[in-house]
Formats: structure tokens, C-alpha cells, sequence
């Protein structure tokens, strides 16, 4: 099925918030393995996270260019309620005056936008496994070095919601692995890099779901969204895997306080069709009106579940976009019935030639069929 580009848009409006700072074009380097030790530590995490110590390292003493370097693994909070959204940082310091570069991105285009050269798995006391979530095929991305100093470490964010589930309530041991790429500032095109296994580890307590806590969590992290920077970002990313209606609200409230053209616009649209509520749906109806969001919009309206987003999208069969008269195509394409033939006929008199194609390959496919099995 031919789609133009709007597919692509979507992943590059999610990949943007995750790309490394400084980037370059994406090269195969010749690695060096390097050795490595691990090095299991006390937990910090204060009594008011968890009571007992983590049974897992999550620290790692290695080297790499003649540079000691300690890979480390921590939560936001070692303690939590099941479907809060929380986040581990990676950790990589180092005590030599000389830098080196920890090589970062390539990894980020996906349906998250998390970065996939980090693998995350857990482990429940009980036994339990959570494999991590499928998300989709992979885009690599942008990849870079940054720098490694006594006074800047390299820290990567970690949103455990892009990667695990946590049904039900109990200890859990969280397991990252990721071979580093270490190079050095010398070394500008990246050939003579070493590669550096790390496997750590940290125990979270997950506490059972509860309404109040989890109403809580969103009312913080909405306040962020009105923020700039970091905060803010991160806020959107834990905020865009709540399942909760009350999302909804922080998302609309933002939305209208966003620069016109900013990336947040489009990952508002992708948070807000998943919400069939009336504030939900207006929010997208209003992001027809600027240009910059009008093709997301039209798309999320397609796959919105609200009891008015297929009359919407209707209405936009005239759109000065071609793209948009596309999205409403495939839209028909999918719901295969006697009144979405009927409009897949009138679609045959569009002027863009993708548009008529599509529209009579839906049409020629149903004749092959037969009639309808799919009423919707």
C-alpha cells in the first residue's frame, strides 16, 4: 500500500525527541573489545524508596583507553504503583583527565522513540518474567560521540515504560544491558572505537495500581509539560504512556501554550488519539488549523475511536492536501462496506493520480472478494 511519506513523518516527529545532541552520519567503525570487571555496590536509595538493598549489581568498574570508567544504573524511584511511568538513569563517569566519547544514538527511530541498543528485561521474586514490548520495526537514527569528563558524565534516560509492563505488584529485578562504544576526541570519523559490555541491574518494589497515586503522578508531571527544556521532555515522554483519561486535560492545556511548528504539537496528536473523549477529539479538530500539524491531525482523526472522527474525516475529502485525501482513502480501504464503496467511488474523481490509484485498487480488490464480510 502506497502511503506517500506520512508514515515516515510520524517516526521522525517521535525520533526527534530522543536524538543525541551531537550527531553525525551513521558509520560501521572497526571495534576494539575491551575487558571489563564487575563490581556489585550497596544501594543508596533512602528509606523513603525502599527498605531492603537491591540483590543485583548496579555498578561496574572498567577501562578504556587507559581511563578508568564506572558504568552505573539507578531509578527515579525504587518504589512505585503499577502503571507509573519512571525512569533509570545510565551512568557512565570517569576520573581521567584525558576524554573520551561514549558513542550515542542510531538506535532511536521506533514506535517510542527509545533507544533499542539498550535491553531491558525483568525478573519478578516470584519467578515471573516480563519479556520487553515489541515495538515495531527499527529506523536507526542519527549517532554521535559525547564527551566523558571528571566533571560531565554521560547519563542516558531510561523511561522502563517504553520497555516493560508491570502487571501486578511485587519485587522486581531490572536487568539493562548495552555494549558501549568508547572512542576518543582524536579519532573524528570514529574507526578505532572499543567496545565495552555492560550488564547491571536494580530491585524496584511495584505497589499495587491506585487511582489516587497514579492522579497524582499525572497532575506533576502535567505541570512539567508547561515547562521548557529537559523537565518538560521528560515529562511528555512519561506522560505519552499513561493510560489515563486525566492525561488528557495537560495535553490540551500545553498544546495551546506550544510554539506554533514546535515537535511537541506532533507528539500531543499522537498521545491525544488514543482518547476517545470530546476534549480529546477538539484538540484535533483545532490542530487542523495550523499548517505545520494539519496532515498529523487529519491522521489521528482516521484512527481516533470517537463517535465523530469518521464524519470529520469525511469532510476533508476536498482538503488542498493530497496527502490528507490519501489518509481518507486508506481509511475507507479499511472499513470495507457498502456505504465505503460507495465513497470509494467518488474518491475515483480526484485530480492526484496516488489518490485515484489507491482509491481503485481498494475498489478492485473488493470486486475480487466478492461481498462485503467486514460491515463496520
Amino acid at each position: 500500500m502506497q502511503t506517500r511519506w506520512s508514515f515516515l513523518l510520524v517516526l521522525s516527529a517521535i525520533g526527534c525527541a530522543s536524538s543525541p545532541t551531537a550527531s553525525t552520519e551513521q558509520t560501521q567503525p572497526a571495534l576494539v573489545t575491551a575487558t571489563v570487571t564487575a563490581e556489585p555496590v550497596a544501594s543508596t536509595s533512602s528509606s523513603a524508596d525502599v527498605g531492603a538493598k537491591p540483590v543485583a549489581p548496579n555498578m561496574m568498574r572498567t577501562s578504556a583507553f587507559g581511563c578508568p570508567l564506572a558504568i552505573s544504573l539507578e531509578a527515579d524511584k525504587r518504589q512505585f504503583t503499577a502503571g507509573e511511568p519512571v525512569f533509570l538513569s545510565f551512568t557512565v563517569s570517569t576520573t581521567c583527565e584525558r576524554t573520551v566519547n561514549v558513542i550515542d544514538g542510531g538506535d532511536y527511530r521506533n514506535r517510542f522513540g527509545r533507544p533499542e541498543s539498550y535491553n531491558l528485561s525483568a525478573l519478578g521474586n516470584d519467578g515471573s518474567i516480563i519479556d520487553p514490548i515489541d515495538v515495531g520495526p527499527q529506523f536507526g537514527g542519527l549517532m554521535g560521540p559525547r564527551a566523558v569528563k571528571p566533571t560531565e558524565p554521560f547519563v542516558k534516560r531510561l523511561l522502563v515504560a517504553h520497555w516493560l509492563t508491570f502487571d501486578k505488584p511485587g519485587r522486581y529485578t531490572i536487568r539493562v544491558e548495552k555494549t558501549l562504544s568508547i572512542g576518543q576526541p582524536a579519532d573524528r570519523d570514529m574507526k578505532a572505537l572499543q567496545e565495552v559490555p555492560a550488564k547491571l541491574a536494580i530491585d524496584v518494589d511495584v505497589l499495587p495500581a491506585s487511582n489516587v497515586a497514579l492522579g497524582a503522578v499525572i497532575y506533576e508531571l502535567g505541570a512539567r509539560l508547561l515547562e521548557t527544556g529537559e523537565r518538560a521532555e521528560e515529562a511528555e515522554r512519561a506522560l505519552s504512556m499513561v493510560q489515563d483519561e486525566r492525561v488528557v486535560a495537560h495535553y490540551v492545556k500545553a498544546m495551546k501554550q506550544a510554539k506554533p511548528g514546535s515537535s511537541f504539537g506532533h507528539s500531543a496528536i499522537w498521545v491525544l488519539k488514543a482518547f476517545a473523549t470530546d476534549e480529546a477529539f477538539k484538540a484535533l479538530e483545532d490542530a487542523l488549523s495550523d499548517s505545520s500539524l494539519h496532515l498529523a491531525a487529519a491522521q489521528a482523526i482516521s484512527e481516533s475511536k470517537h463517535p465523530k472522527a469518521f464524519e470529520k474525516l469525511w469532510s476533508l475529502r476536498h482538503d488542498k492536501d493530497p496527502n490528507v485525501r490519501l489518509t481518507v482513502v486508506h481509511e475507507l480501504g479499511k472499513r470495507d462496506d457498502a456505504d465505503s464503496t460507495k465513497k470509494l467511488n467518488l474518491m475515483l474523481q480526484d485530480v492526484d493520480a496516488l489518490v485515484h490509484q489507491e482509491a481503485q485498487r481498494y475498489l478492485s480488490e473488493r470486486k475480487k472478494k466478492g461481498p462485503s464480510r467486514n460491515p463496520r
